[in-house]
């Protein structure tokens, strides 16, 4: 009888104990995590929980966990603390990570100080410092120092802590704090999801009719015209007519109003979308946890569900600088985060707490990433070569930067487009056209300054400009209505230089009409007292753009209040049948009741109103008691006067020059430690936004191999990516065969099915036999004894794996006179 001995076979029906971790593609990040710190305080066990989450949710890597060390429940801290507990910390953190030049947003999380010598907020000072500022009842009054003026006030680009705004390197910081834990959770939620959603929302700007608290809404119809004037933003902003309560709105990603209180409607009535801001101005917004009055606070609008909110520390009397301007919905509604809109929309922030989550950005349309190399889990040896491109978002500009991260930390910069010396930026408005051609070394938004510069020299131009960053705002230079729907035509041109890379995002194709009324904004002032002497004169004289002159002169009574006189003026002018008209104005006291200020507004919209012309003259009785001549002036209803003439916006950006973006990189895996790791590709587009996306990509490193000569790329093919000398030894499928073993046959170490499969077949001189299965790097042999107490191997036959994994076939002849045993086994290609 002729028989063959399996010598070596492989077999088993159950896994080892040796887990595999089988590398799947990561939760998409935030675009922006790599630029954010996350602060929480170590003396408290919600704090440093919540900033675990708020990075989790966001792809924040754990060496930009921040561990600060402050006594729960610390409200304030004195400047010394500031620097010594907060500051610094932050700084060495950043130090010691080679985070420096990386970290734009700092996210404080709850349990930590709010403001500084309970005067300035502890956000506003990590943004743009301390100014160590007097407060409200230091100063004995109001005030408003100017040195707390930010630098980065309507600068409408991406927020950069490298480039130095009001020369302290600050950070864009926020304070994740609600009431309790899982409400901050819902926030950080909020956040993260809202990245690119572009919900249908609605900016909503509304005036409660608390006057001094209204103050901002001298700047709802500049917020609004933002809106009109540049077609094709994603949401749209509405003005609350005057003194209604929002209620019934399915759609608010943005609000503001003026009142102590949020009223029950607005916090039960409304949805609001993922990532919506919201604020109040009044005076105790941000004072936690205990607010002056019983004012609402942050809080609050956090509870209804709005993913960031601002409020001031400390008394900040009526400034509206001190508060968000509304045109921070149209920087949001650009693609900027919600951080950067609120930072930007602040003149003077000292006071302020910024809250919640800085992060949230539904509107940032960045590139649209293609990774051809590497896949995701994929196993790499040697060097990898990166293989990348990034394509325009539908809504967004071209990519204008690619960055990889390694480990969540920066590696290499992949590609970056420059401004083209040569290229050229021009518009044409109503057939004249205005350009400028790049200089060397000149950045996107030095060119739309030297743009707006050449306009506004030209003295055939119709249009003043003002260049925003990379926007390029045109305001008709008259107070007509010739300028209405004037034809407006954007252009780049390649010029001088070998390609072009520069393009015009979105744009007006006219200068688009007002539809917002002049103002004046009027007020009366008295001595010490509230109340005017008897004989006082107020003299009102109006002057039409039809020449006719109203004169109105009020007699104060003894003890007459500010408001009650302000009364009779409103009752003069809208009583007078001449005002009336079309032509005429209206009083309006900017209030639900009487007001010590008001404003004289033209009943026509657009520009003819600045046309109309007012005096107000106060002829007090006494120079030390009584009405004041402070607020006596002759002028125009110009007080709003760019938003009652045509505006038009246009959009620049930097493009490379077929308009996608592609790298290639080598990266040398040699240098890293076998096992997991982790690539993020980062697309910037070329906008002032700077709008990003994300793109991670797990990966395997297995450049070494084992003791037992297995290499580490093998294992990681069969799920190891980690513990390989006991993976190797290991016997996960059960079949009584190691890894290694399993290794050199071939065969799949995790599945018990994976063996040699022989089959013999007879005649009457040979046999032929057959083997499965086979690899090309492989080699395979024959063996024969005829004593297996002693053996002697002789091989018969040995040959290499064929191609294609087909069988080894072999036939051996019969032996004549002797019963020989046999075996076949595998060995790695001899050398």
């Amino acid at each position: 009888m002729k028989r063959l001995w399996n010598h070596l076979r492989l077999c088993g029906p159950c896994l080892g104990l040796l887990a595999l971790l089988l590398p799947t593609p990561a939760r998409a990040g935030t675009p922006n995590a790599f630029r954010t710190l996350v602060v929480v305080n170590t003396q408290s066990v919600e704090s440093v929980e919540l900033g675990d989450y708020y990075a989790a949710q966001h792809g924040i890597p754990p060496h930009h966990i921040c561990e600060v060390s402050i006594a729960p429940n610390t409200v304030s801290l004195t400047s010394h603390q500031f620097y010594s507990l907060l500051r610094d910390p932050i700084n060495n953190h950043i130090a010691a990570e080679n985070l420096a030049g990386q970290i734009d947003f700092v996210v404080l999380c709850d349990d930590l100080p709010t403001r500084v010598r309970n005067v300035e907020g502890v956000t506003a000072s990590l943004f743009y410092g301390f100014h160590n500022a007097p407060s409200y009842h230091e100063a004995g009054r109001c005030n408003l120092p100017e040195e707390t003026a930010s630098d980065y006030y309507l600068a409408e680009r991406a927020f950069r802590s490298a480039d130095g705004w009001n020369s302290t390197n600050g950070f864009v910081a926020f304070h994740l704090t609600t009431s309790n834990l899982p409400t901050a959770k819902l926030v950080a939620d909020r956040g993260a999801a809202a990245q690119s959603t572009f919900p249908e929302g609605h900016v909503y700007l509304a005036h409660r009719g608390d006057g001094p608290r209204g103050v901002r809404e001298q700047r709802f119809d500049n917020a609004q015209f933002s809106f009109l004037s540049l077609p094709g933003l994603p949401i749209g902003c509405t003005i609350q007519p005057y003194y209604a309560t929002l209620s019934g709105k399915t759609n608010v990603i943005g609000y503001h109003d003026g009142y102590g209180t949020i009223a029950d409607l607005i916090r039960t009535n409304n949805t609001w979308l993922t990532g919506a801001y919201a604020d109040h101005m009044t005076s105790c917004g941000g004072m936690l946890p205990d607010p002056c009055l019983n004012q609402s606070t942050v809080r609050d609008w956090m509870e209804i569900g709005a993913t960031a909110s601002y409020g001031t520390v400390a008394e900040p009397c009526n400034y509206a600088a001190k508060f968000p301007d509304s045109i921070m919905g149209f920087y949001y509604a650009r693609g900027f985060t919600i951080g950067e809109a609120y930072a930007m929309s602040v003149w003077a922030p000292y006071q302020g707490l910024f809250a919640g989550d800085p992060l949230a950005a539904p509107f940032a349309a960045g590139p649209l990433l293609t990774i051809t190399n590497p896949a995701p889990g994929q196993v790499v040896t040697g060097a990898l070569n990166i293989a990348v491109a990034a394509t325009p978002h539908a809504l967004g500009a071209p990519a204008a930067g690619l960055d990889v991260y390694l480990d969540g930390r920066f590696h290499a910069n992949l590609a970056t487009v420059a401004p083209t010396p040569g290229n050229q930026l021009a518009i044409a408005l109503n057939s004249h056209t205005n350009a400028v051609t790049l200089t060397p070394n000149q950045t996107l938004f030095e060119a739309v300054a030297a743009l707006a510069d050449e306009i506004n020299n030209d003295p055939l131009q119709v249009a003043w400009a003002l260049a925003r960053g990379d926007r390029l705002e045109l305001i008709y230079r008259k107070f007509d209505h010739h300028g209405d729907n004037l034809p407006l035509t954007a252009t780049v041109a390649q010029g001088s230089a070998d390609e072009l890379t520069l393009g015009v995002g979105l744009t007006a194709t006219e200068l688009v009409p007002s539809i917002y009324h002049a103002r004046a904004y009027v007020s009366l002032q008295v001595h010490n007292t509230n109340n005017a002497n008897a004989g006082d004169l107020l003299t009102c004289v109006i002057t039409l753009t039809n020449g006719i002159t109203v004169t109105n002169i009020f007699v104060a009574d003894q003890g007459e209040k500010i408001p009650a006189l302000l009364e009779r003026v409103r009752a003069a002018i809208i009583t007078n049948t001449v005002l009336a008209g079309t032509d005429g104005v209206r009083y309006d006291r900017l209030a639900s009741s009487a007001n010590s200020f008001g404003a004289i507004i033209a009943n026509s919209p657009g520009p003819t109103g600045p046309n109309i012309h007012l005096s107000w003259h106060v002829a007090p009785v006494s120079t030390n008691s009584g009405l004041t001549t402070n607020a006596n002036f002759t002028s125009w209803l110009t007080d709003n006067a760019n938003d009652t003439r045509p505006r038009a916006s246009v959009l620049y950006h930097l493009r490379p020059t077929n308009g996608t973006l592609a790298a290639e990189y080598a990266l040398d895996t040699t240098t890293l430690d076998d096992g997991p790791h982790t690539l993020d590709i980062i697309a910037r587009d070329g906008s002032a936004v700077a709008a990003a996306s994300r793109v991670t990509i797990p990966i395997v490193v297995a450049n070494q191999s084992t003791t037992t000569g297995v290499p580490h790329w093998w294992l990681a093919q069969h799920g190891w990516t980690n513990n390989f000398e006991d993976a190797a030894l290991d016997d996960p499928d059960g079949d009584g065969y190691a890894t290694w073993q399993e290794y050199i046959a071939g065969t799949d170490p995790t599945n018990s099915a994976s063996r040699f499969q022989w089959s013999v077949t007879e005649t009457e001189d040979a046999f032929a036999v057959s083997i499965e299965p086979t690899s090309t790097n492989r080699h395979y042999w024959l063996d024969a004894t005829p004593d297996l107490i002693a053996p002697d191997w002789i091989n018969l036959t040995n040959a290499p794996g064929p191609a294609n994994h087909e069988p080894w076939e072999v036939e051996i002849p019969a032996p004549v006179n002797i019963f020989n045993f046999y075996r076949y086994r595998v060995t790695l290609p001899p050398e």
